[in-house]
Parts: C-alpha cells; sequence; structure tokens
C-alpha cells in the first residue's frame, strides 16, 4: 500500500514540477528522493495534460515568492524538510519582511518624533520615529523668540554679571598664552595713528567744544572759592622749586641766552645812558642852590643852543657810542651779576615770598588777568599750531621710533601681564564693566534697542526655510 502512494506522488509530481524548481503541492507530502526528481519531471514533461499548465504556474510564482521571503537550499527537495511537511507554509508568506524594509517619507514640513512603547501594535518600538505635521514658519518664530528671551536674561541683572566675569576671566586667561607682538604689531599700531592722526583731517567742532569748556570754566563759582594753596598744598610747591633749583646747569644756561640776546645790548646801553642823564640833571640840581649860578648856567645853554643848535644830540650820541663800546665787557660782568645774584639760596627766598604773596588769593584773582576772548583765541593757536606740527617730519619721525621702541622693549612680554603693568587687570576691567554697562542696559531704552539689534541679527537664521533644510537632514 505504501508503493501505490509512492507511484502516485511520482506521477503528480511530473505534472506540476518543472526541471529546476521546488515543488509546490497542495498537501504537505513526503517529498520524493533526490536523485528520482530528474526522471519525474521529465516524464511529466512529456505527459502532463492540459490543466497542469495553471499547476506549474502557481508553483512558479510561490517560488519566486519564497526567493524574496527567505533563502532556500539550492537542493531541489531535501528529504528532511518535505518529512516536516513546512516548505508550503514558509513559501506562502512573503510580505511579512517587504513591510519592515519599507522606507520613511521624506520630513519636508514633517517632524519626526518617538514613538511611546507599547504603541506599535502590542510591541515595544524604542527608537523608531513617527511624522508629526509642524508648520516651519511657527516654529522658526518660536526658536527665534526663545533664542532672544535667552539672550535678553544674559544681558540683565545677574545674567548680565555672570557674563561679565566669564567672559573677561576667559579673555585674560587667554591673553596669559599670547603676547603683544603676536596679537597687535607694531606696523598695525602705526597704521591706525597715521590714518586718525596724520590723514584725517581733525573735526573743527573740536576746537570749539574746548573753547566753550574754557570760557565755561573761566566763570565757575568754584573759582571764588578755591585758593591757590587748596589745590596746590604749600609741600608740592617746595618740591618742584627745590628740583628747580638743583637744575644749576639750567640756570646758567638761561641767564646766558638772556644776556646774549639781540635786544640785551640794547638795554644795557639805555639803561647807562639814562643813569648818566640821571646823574647830570642831579649835578644841575645843585647847581641851582648856589646864588647866580643857575641863572649864568641858563644863559650859557641857551648861547651855546643858538650857536651849536646839534650840541645835545651830538652829545647823546657821543655818551650812546661809549656806551655801546665797553658793552662787550658791560655784557660779561652783567652775566657774572646775575650768576651771583640768582643764586639757589637767592631765588629759593624770591619763591618763598611770591608764594606767601598769591598762595591764598582766590583762583578768580590769578584768572582776572584773562578773560574768555583771550583763553578762547589761546586756543585757536593751540589748534593751529597742533594742525602743522602733526605735518611736520619731526613729528612723523618721533611717533615711529616711540612705537617701534615700546613693541622692542615690551613686544614679547604676555598681553595679560603688561595689562597688570599699567593697571588694567581682570579684576579692575569687570568692576568698571558692571559699574558702566550695567546701569546703561537696564535702561528701558537700552534695552529695548538691544533686543531689537539681537532679533534682527538672529532673524536670518531662524527663517522658514532653514527650518526646513533642517528638518529634512
Amino acid at each position: 500500500m505504501a508503493q501505490a502512494k509512492d507511484d502516485k506522488t511520482k506521477t503528480a509530481a511530473g505534472k506540476k514540477a518543472s526541471p529546476g524548481k521546488e515543488k509546490t503541492p497542495k498537501k504537505a507530502t513526503p517529498a520524493p528522493p533526490a536523485a528520482q526528481v530528474p526522471d519525474v519531471a521529465t516524464a511529466g514533461k512529456d505527459s502532463a495534460p492540459k490543466k497542469s499548465v495553471k499547476a506549474t504556474a502557481t508553483a512558479k510564482k510561490s517560488a519566486t515568492a519564497s526567493k524574496k521571503a527567505a533563502p532556500l537550499e539550492k537542493k531541489p527537495a531535501a528529504p528532511k524538510a518535505a518529512a516536516k511537511g513546512k516548505t508550503s507554509t514558509t513559501a506562502a508568506a512573503p510580505k511579512k519582511p517587504a513591510v519592515t524594509k519599507k522606507a520613511a517619507p521624506k520630513a519636508s514640513a514633517r517632524a519626526e518624533a518617538p514613538v511611546p512603547k507599547g504603541k506599535s501594535g502590542g510591541k515595544e518600538a524604542v527608537g523608531s520615529r513617527v511624522s508629526v505635521d509642524v508648520d516651519p514658519a511657527l516654529l522658526a518664530a518660536r526658536l527665534l523668540d526663545a533664542h532672544l528671551e535667552y539672550e535678553i536674561v544674559q544681558f540683565s541683572g545677574k545674567g548680565f554679571e555672570a557674563l561679565v566675569e566669564r567672559e573677561v576671566e576667559a579673555v585674560y586667561e587667554w591673553m596669559g598664552t599670547v603676547t603683544l607682538n603676536q596679537i597687535v604689531p607694531s606696523d598695525l599700531v602705526l597704521d591706525v595713528i597715521r590714518r586718525n592722526v596724520l590723514d584725517r583731517p581733525p573735526a573743527g567742532g573740536l576746537a570749539e567744544i574746548i573753547g566753550e569748556m574754557a570760557r565755561e570754566f573761566l566763570v565757575l563759582p568754584q573759582n571764588d572759592e578755591a585758593s591757590l594753596e587748596d589745590i596746590l598744598p604749600r609741600r608740592y610747591y617746595d618740591e618742584m622749586v627745590d628740583k628747580a633749583l638743583s637744575l644749576d646747569r639750567l640756570r646758567r644756561r638761561i641767564i646766558h641766552r638772556m644776556v646774549h640776546n639781540a635786544g640785551f645790548p640794547r638795554l644795557i646801553t639805555d639803561i647807562m645812558y639814562s643813569l648818566i642823564r640821571e646823574m647830570t640833571w642831579r649835578e644841575n640840581a645843585l647847581v641851582r642852590k648856589v646864588p647866580g649860578l643857575s641863572i649864568l648856567m641858563s644863559l650859557s645853554r641857551e648861547a651855546v643852543d643858538r650857536t651849536l643848535p646839534d650840541l645835545p644830540l651830538a652829545v647823546e650820541n657821543r655818551v650812546r657810542e661809549f656806551v655801546e663800546g665797553n658793552l662787550e665787557y658791560a655784557m660779561r660782568e652783567g652775566e657774572n651779576f646775575l650768576l651771583r645774584f640768582f643764586d639757589a639760596e637767592r631765588l629759593a627766598e624770591i619763591a618763598d615770598q611770591r608764594w606767601d604773596e598769591v598762595a591764598h588769593q582766590p583762583l578768580s584773582t590769578h584768572l582776572s588777568a584773562m578773560d574768555g576772548l583771550d583763553l578762547e583765541e589761546f586756543i585757536v593757536i593751540g589748534y593751529e599750531f597742533w594742525l602743522n606740527f602733526r605735518q611736520t617730519p619731526f613729528f612723523t619721525g618721533v611717533m615711529e621710533s616711540m612705537v617701534r621702541f615700546f613693541h622692542e622693549r615690551y613686544g614679547d612680554r604676555d598681553l595679560d601681564l603688561l595689562a597688570e603693568d599699567i593697571g588694567v587687570t581682570s579684576e579692575t576691567v569687570i568692576r568698571e564693566i558692571k559699574a558702566v554697562a550695567g546701569p546703561i542696559l537696564a535702561n528701558p531704552e537700552t534695552a529695548a534697542i538691544l533686543r531689537s539689534r539681537l532679533a534682527e541679527h538672529l532673524a536670518g537664521f531662524y527663517t522658514p526655510e532653514c527650518i526646513r533644510e533642517l528638518l529634512e537632514r
């Protein structure tokens, strides 16, 4: 009876199977031995009736789906698999793997959100995402508002103080790793000076502002209340006098230049001539006291004037010639006299006397010798001098030499040490920024312009197009 079943199975396989394809019977039956498959398939091809065409197509379709669903052995039919009777069942369910390989849709104007556990058909979907509808314009506006609020907090109250401390400390820490020549070379400094001092015409309004401030200073009520001693204590005045008197070479040079000045010989001549005339007048005064002698001298003078009208002028010229002939001697002796007279002790005495005279007088008394117009004219003169001086080769050479010397001397020092040497420490910077910028930022007008500028700055990034591009990545 078993042999009859095997013959029947071979006949059915010949009707449905084709060479190289796996059989797909309607019922799970034991597969024939592998060695007999080719003969049965050949026989089936020769003797299959017309209705076997439909069965063959069904077998091909099932075999193709079975290949897509899961890899199978290339052997026609393994007796072990046939014995289990599961070949047909596996080939008939090819669609499940295709669902897991399905590509996710693009996120254009859509965002992906994680799927909570237990919401994926009864299975946990950890790490999987689903699409959520998002309006890029609305998302961009909300992100911009959130960013603005964050920045405003950073510039307000305690947030600003923490920001200043953090950033200044970070900058000074960085300054400890770089030198002056690395960050601010001498050529950069010289370029800045050339552009802003030499090449750019100075604003005329600057001189006008300085003049107005100077005129206001002259009429301040404090000038009537304060004396010279109030702003310059005596001990500082004495120190300046002592230092000036110690410059003996300077004292001698000043006296020498004064004596050998072109106007000094004329001064000496006039003084000597005046002394001679004074002496002559005094002698005439004595003559007048003698009875009758004054009348005789007067008559004689009138006779001389009528006879020699040019005699007085000739006498005057003769006296001047005598003085000028001895002028070199007079100048030499005059210089020696001045050096002896204006020694350190005499000059100190003169300084003390002068201080006692002016120390207790109000400043308005000293400033009264000059009015507002005079002071303004001095400022204009100084301004015009500066316009000319800044264009001279001397100023250009001095400026370049000083800048290059500074960089040669201090250019290899760390910036933080250089800043501390001139008193600009991190603590100083933090304190001053808090004291100055803090109240300014707390002003409502300042806060409004700050928010406006930040919004305009960030709006270029928070655009619907940018948000859409980020979501599509």
